[in-house]
């Protein structure tokens, strides 16, 4: 009996040292499998594109116009209030007309005299004149009437002035737009006494809105008035729109910048004044560049790298970038052409280590269009 139990112990040991030896094999054999990464890589090679010069400013309303009555008294007629969209010459606001009218009344009856002795004045000329022709008039006669038509044309015409700037101070009891523009602030209300000497309305105009940006000597010099301006809204290409350099200055101003002024079409009113931009100017001639994919690129500690593959090991480079235009990276420094650029599969790779490249991309722009 015991002889039996013996063997039966023998047996159940050896079986589970048989069955434990394929698990340990196993084990490690995994251990000792490496896991080599898939990644799809870029021909790199040059292309002709334009560098920029990039800003950040502010859009403002191309004019701001504070708009003063020319006319003193107390309102009596709001016509637009702020928020108004307003043409050139259309009525804003009417002062009180009561001491104007009164005042053109007065001027025209002055007027009315004047002309009336200016014509006795002439008919007794022209009497005298006919008289001493004939014989019937002497000389101090005819300079008399000839001295009261002259004071007669001087005082009709001082009353004609007077008339005109009546009537003109009756115009300027209306308040009136001296550009298209919009209302962006109203400063005056119904019964308020108006003085010329403080402002009724605000008034912008929006169709054009401008960019005023200080650059240096250096960069100033760069720049000419056929250079391409997108303005950004962000730091990506999300809203851009197209700008025109309008003026670029000669000579710099107290901070030792150089002003350059910048316009953007705003017919529709969409863009808002005060909004922060971004301003690229690009370059107006094209050079080749080394030109990547901006997926390539990694951000590590500080300082941007990107993978290359050299005889199926993956080498990490770091990378000295130009510019960003739109999904695409200029390269100053780090790659060059017929490099092998990993555009996918790069977060699993390690420098020194082996890749399996699965796809050559030959082009840039094929690369581009799986994304």
């Amino acid at each position: 009996m015991n002889e039996v139990k013996v063997k039966l112990e023998i047996l159940l040991a050896i079986g589970l040292a048989v069955l434990l030896l394929p698990g340990c094999n196993k084990s490690k054999d995994s251990t000792e499998e490496k896991s080599v990464p898939a990644v799809e890589v870029l021909k790199v090679s040059s292309e002709l594109t334009r560098r920029y010069q990039e800003f950040s400013g502010v859009l403002e309303p191309v004019a701001v116009i504070q708009i003063f009555p020319e006319a003193v008294g107390k309102i009596s007629e709001i016509y637009r209030k702020e928020g108004a969209s307003v043409l050139a010459g259309e009525p804003l606001a009417k002062i009180d007309q009561t001491d104007y009218l009164l005042a053109l009344d007065q001027a025209q009856s002055a007027l009315d005299l004047a002309s009336a002795n200016l014509k006795n004045a002439q008919a007794n000329l022209e009497r005298q004149q006919q008289l001493q022709q004939e014989g019937f008039s002497s000389e101090a006669a005819l300079e008399g009437v000839t001295t009261a038509f002259e004071i007669a044309n001087a005082q009709y015409a001082q009353a004609k002035t007077v008339y005109s700037m009546a009537q003109r101070q009756l115009e300027h009891t209306t308040i009136t737009a001296p550009i298209d523009g919009y209302i962006n602030a109203r400063y005056i209300e119904k019964g308020q006494f108006a003085l010329n000497s403080a402002p009724a309305y605000s008034l912008q105009n929006l169709d054009k809105l401008k960019i005023m940006l200080a650059v240096s000597e250096d960069l100033i010099a760069e720049i000419t008035a056929r250079d391409e301006v997108e303005i950004l809204f962000s730091n990506d290409t999300a809203g851009q729109v197209a700008g025109e350099i309008v003026f670029a200055g000669k000579s710099p101003d107290p901070t030792g910048s150089y002003p350059l002024k910048i316009e953007v079409d705003n017919k529709n009113h969409a863009l808002l004044a005060g909004k922060s931009v971004v301003v690229r100017i690009f370059s107006a001639n094209p050079s080749r560049e080394v030109v990547i994919p901006g997926k390539a690129l990694l951000r590590r500690a500080g300082r941007w790298s990107a993978f290359v593959v050299e005889a199926g090991v993956a080498e990490e480079r770091t990378i000295i970038p130009a510019n960003r235009i739109h999904d695409r990276m200029i390269i100053d420094d780090g790659i060059r052409n017929g490099d092998l650029l990993v555009v996918t599969g790069q977060d699993y790779c390690k420098s020194g280590e082996e890749v399996n490249i699965v796809k050559i991309w030959q082009s840039l722009d094929e690369s581009l269009q799986t994304d």
